[in-house]
C-alpha cells in the first residue's frame, strides 16, 4: 500500500513522499492542500510508472453526468504510460476555475489535439457546463469556429471534449503588431464566423479580442463559447439569465441582466465595443473595480468618447444604448465597415495633400501647392464624398491663389478661385483691388511715356514685351493643362459609355510625397532617388523598376515625366527580362523625341511627340485593354487602335535614363468580382 497526494490542478495522483511539485503538471503541492488517499496495489497494474490523472476516491463530489448525456468513455494518460491510452496528455495550455485545458495526442489518429477536461471536484455546475460548450459549439460547424472532435468521461470519471490544436497567438497577444487596415479585416472574419452562429440561433456573449485566435497560417478562429446560449432558450425562459461577459465590452442589456433584451444585437454591441478599441486602444466601459465596470456598462458609459469619422460612426450606431438604434444584423455592420475601408485610400491620399499643403505655405513657389491641389482631386476622384478632402481643397486653392497673388501673378490667383465658395470672396475682392491699381499703374504709365524720352520709352516697351512673354507662356501653360484634365475626363465619360465597360481598381497611386518606392515596387538595375517629392534616375546606367500585376489582359498606366527625360515603359508577363530592359514576348513603349512601340523587337508603330509646353511635365498614358493599345501625351491620342494580340499583363516595368524625373505614377487594372464563398 502507499500513500498518495492529489493535485488540485490537475487531479494527478503523486506519492506522499515526493510530494514537493506535481510531476504531471508541475503545480506545487503545499501540505495544506495536501488530501491523501491509499491506493491498492491493483490500481498500479500495469506497471509502478503509470500515474493516473484522478480517482474517483478524490472526487467524493463528483455529480453524476446531466440525464440525456450520452458521451462515451475513453482512457486518458501522459505519455511515458506504459498501457495504450486514446489521448496521451502532454502539457497544461490554460485553465479556468471550472476547466483545465491540456495539448494532447490523439493515439487513433495520430494527431495534436486540444482537451478541455472539468476541474476535479468543481460540481455539478461545471460539468453540465463544460457538456453543454461541447454540444453547441460542435454544432457550429464554420472555419471561424473551433471545431469539436468528441466528448467523452475518462477512467476516472471525469467528463471531457476534444477539439482541434489552434497554433498561434490570440488578437490581444499580437495587437501591437497590427495595423488599422489589418485589424479591420480581422474584425471583418470574426464577423463572419458570429454571422454564422447567428443564423443557427446561437449567440457568443463575450466577444473580445482575447477570445479570437490569430493562426500562423492566418486562420482567424472565434473561441470560448463557453457563455453561448441559443436565443430560443432565453424567449422560452428554459436558461436562468445572470451578468455574463466580460464587463468592460458588456452591452447595457447583459450587464443588467435583461433577457428580453438579450440577442443578436448584444454580440453586435461587442463587435462595436472591438471596434472602439481598435480605435482608442482601450476597451469601452472604464472603471478600476468589477462594481464600477458593471455600472458603467449598465449605463452605457464610454470612456473616452468614440473618435468622430466614419469608424467612429459605425462603432457609435453599433453601441447604442437600445438594441433597437443598432445594426440590424452582422451583415450590415459588415457592409458599413467594408464601405469605410474602401474609403480608407482617400482617406490617405487627402491626409498625404494636407501634410503637403502644410510644407507648401513654409516654403518659397508654387510647387508644393500644386502637388496638394492634385492630391485633394485624386482623393476625390477616389470619393466623391469625401467631404474632408472637398473642404481641403477649396482652403488649398484659396492659399495657393494668395501665394500667387503674392507675387503679382493675379491671372493664376484668379483662375484658382471660385466665386460660388463663400470662403473664396475675400480673396477674389483683394485680386479684383489689384488688378484695378494695375490698369491704373498702366495708364500712369502711357501718359509718362509720352512725356519722357525715346530710351525710356523703349525700356518700358521693353519690360512690357517681356511681361506679355512670361504671361502668354503662363497663360498657355494653363491651357494645356485644362485642355488636358478635360480630354482625360473626356476619355474617362467614353469609357464609362463603352458597351464593354469595366471596373478597374487602382493598384498604385503615387506621388512620391511619402520620399519611398511604392511597396509592391522592386529595383532591378542602376538607381532611384526621390528629391522634392518626384522620383529621379540617378547613377550612370539606366533605373529599371518592376511593378508586379495580377495577371491580367489590360492595364492602364500614367505618369508625368520632366521635359527632357528618355523614358521606357515595359507591360510583360515575363519578369525575367526587365532586368535586361527587354520585353521578351511583351510590349515595350518609349517615349523620346517620338512616341514608339516595340514587340518582339521589332517596331509596330512610330508616332511624333507633341511639342512641350515649356514649365509643363509631360502626362504619359498608355491604355491596353483586350487587345487594342492606345497611347495619349497631355491628354491628346497619338497612338490609338494598335492591335496586340495574346498580350498578358504580369509586371509593369519603368525604364529612365539618368537625370529623368517622374512623378504621379498610377497604375489600374479590371476588377475583378470575388467567387462567392461555399457554404
Amino acid at each position: 500500500m502507499r500513500l498518495l497526494h492529489n493535485c488540485s490542478r490537475c487531479g494527478a495522483a503523486v506519492e506522499a513522499t515526493a510530494a514537493i511539485a506535481c510531476t504531471t503538471c508541475g503545480a506545487p503541492l503545499p501540505p495544506s492542500d495536501v488530501n491523501p488517499v491509499t491506493v491498492s496495489a491493483a490500481s498500479t497494474a500495469h506497471g509502478s510508472s503509470v500515474r493516473r490523472l484522478s480517482r474517483m476516491a478524490t472526487l467524493p463530489d463528483l455529480p453524476p453526468l446531466p440525464s440525456g448525456r450520452r458521451v462515451r468513455r475513453r482512457h486518458l494518460s501522459p505519455p511515458e504510460a506504459a498501457i495504450g491510452p486514446d489521448y496521451e496528455l502532454h502539457g497544461v495550455l490554460g485553465e479556468g476555475g471550472m476547466g483545465v485545458v491540456w495539448s494532447a495526442r490523439q493515439a487513433g489518429l495520430g494527431r495534436e489535439v486540444a482537451i478541455k477536461r472539468a476541474r476535479p471536484g468543481a460540481g455539478a455546475r461545471a460539468t453540465e457546463q463544460l457538456l453543454a460548450e461541447a454540444e453547441l459549439t460542435g454544432a457550429l460547424e464554420h472555419p471561424g469556429i473551433v471545431p469539436i472532435h468528441e466528448v467523452g468521461i475518462d477512467q476516472d470519471g471525469v467528463p471531457f471534449y476534444a477539439m482541434r490544436r489552434l497554433r498561434g497567438r490570440t488578437w490581444t497577444e499580437r495587437w501591437r503588431e497590427l495595423s488599422l487596415r489589418e485589424h479591420l479585416d480581422v474584425l471583418l472574419r470574426v464577423c463572419d464566423a458570429v454571422a454564422y452562429a447567428h443564423g443557427q440561433g446561437v449567440i457568443h456573449r463575450d466577444l473580445k479580442p482575447g477570445n479570437v485566435f490569430l493562426g500562423s497560417y492566418g486562420e482567424v478562429v472565434v473561441f470560448d463559447w463557453g457563455l453561448a446560449v441559443r436565443v430560443q432558450e432565453l424567449r422560452d425562459g428554459g436558461r436562468p439569465l445572470l451578468a455574463s461577459g466580460t464587463p468592460s465590452y458588456m452591452a447595457p442589456e447583459m450587464a443588467r441582466a435583461e433577457a428580453g433584451d438579450l440577442g443578436p444585437s448584444s454580440d453586435i454591441y461587442l463587435l462595436g465595443a472591438m471596434l472602439y478599441e481598435i480605435l482608442t486602444d482601450v476597451a469601452p466601459h472604464p472603471g478600476e473595480a468589477t462594481t464600477d465596470i458593471l455600472i458603467a456598462a449598465a449605463s452605457n458609459v464610454i470612456e473616452p468618447p468614440i473618435p468622430p469619422g466614419e469608424l467612429g460612426d459605425v462603432a457609435r450606431q453599433a453601441m447604442a444604448s437600445k438594441p433597437g438604434d443598432r445594426f440590424a444584423d452582422v451583415p450590415a455592420f459588415q457592409a458599413a465597415l467594408r464601405t469605410c475601408i474602401d474609403h480608407q485610400e482617400s482617406v490617405l491620399l487627402a491626409a498625404r495633400a494636407a501634410e503637403r499643403l502644410t510644407e507648401a505655405q513654409g516654403n518659397a513657389g508654387y510647387a508644393g501647392f500644386a502637388r496638394a491641389l492634385h492630391g485633394f482631386e485624386d482623393a476625390l476622384d477616389l470619393w466623391t464624398g469625401n467631404r474632408s478632402a472637398s473642404r481641403e481643397l477649396s482652403i488649398a486653392k484659396r492659399l495657393y491663389a494668395g501665394r500667387a497673388r503674392g507675387a503679382g501673378d493675379l491671372d493664376l490667383a484668379g483662375s484658382l478661385l471660385n466665386a460660388e465658395d463663400s470662403t473664396h470672396h475675400e480673396e477674389l475682392a483683394q485680386i479684383a483691388s489689384l488688378r484695378e491699381q494695375r490698369r491704373r499703374r498702366r495708364r500712369a504709365l502711357r501718359a509718362l511715356g509720352w512725356s519722357t524720352g525715346v530710351l525710356l520709352v523703349v525700356l518700358v516697351s521693353a519690360l512690357v514685351v517681356g511681361y506679355l512673354a512670361v504671361s502668354k507662356q503662363r497663360d498657355l501653360v494653363l491651357r494645356v493643362s485644362h485642355e488636358r484634365d478635360n480630354a482625360e475626363a473626356a476619355l474617362m465619360r467614353q469609357t464609362a459609355s463603352a458597351a464593354e465597360h469595366r471596373m478597374w481598381r487602382r493598384i498604385v497611386q503615387e506621388d512620391f510625397s511619402s520620399v519611398m518606392l511604392p511597396s509592391q515596387a522592386r529595383v532591378l538595375s542602376g538607381r532611384w532617388g526621390i528629391t522634392e517629392a518626384s522620383l529621379v534616375a540617378e547613377g550612370s546606367q539606366p533605373a529599371i523598376m518592376s511593378i508586379p500585376l495580377p495577371s491580367t489582359d489590360a492595364v492602364m498606366v500614367q505618369i508625368d515625366v520632366e521635359p527632357g527625360g528618355r523614358f521606357s515603359l515595359i507591360v510583360s508577363d515575363e519578369p525575367r527580362e526587365l532586368a535586361r530592359g527587354q520585353a521578351g514576348k511583351g510590349m515595350l513603349v518609349s517615349i523620346d523625341r517620338l512616341v514608339s512601340v516595340y514587340r518582339g523587337g521589332g517596331v509596330l508603330v512610330t508616332a511624333p511627340l507633341p511639342e512641350a509646353v515649356t514649365g509643363l511635365a509631360r502626362r504619359i498614358r498608355v491604355d491596353f485593354d483586350g487587345a487594342a493599345l492606345r497611347i495619349l501625351v497631355d491628354g491628346k491620342a497619338v497612338v490609338s487602335d494598335v492591335q496586340l494580340m495574346d498580350l498578358r499583363c504580369g509586371v509593369v516595368g519603368l525604364i529612365a535614363e539618368q537625370g529623368t524625373v517622374l512623378d504621379n505614377l498610377k497604375i489600374e487594372v479590371p476588377w475583378v468580382e470575388p467567387e462567392a464563398s461555399k457554404p
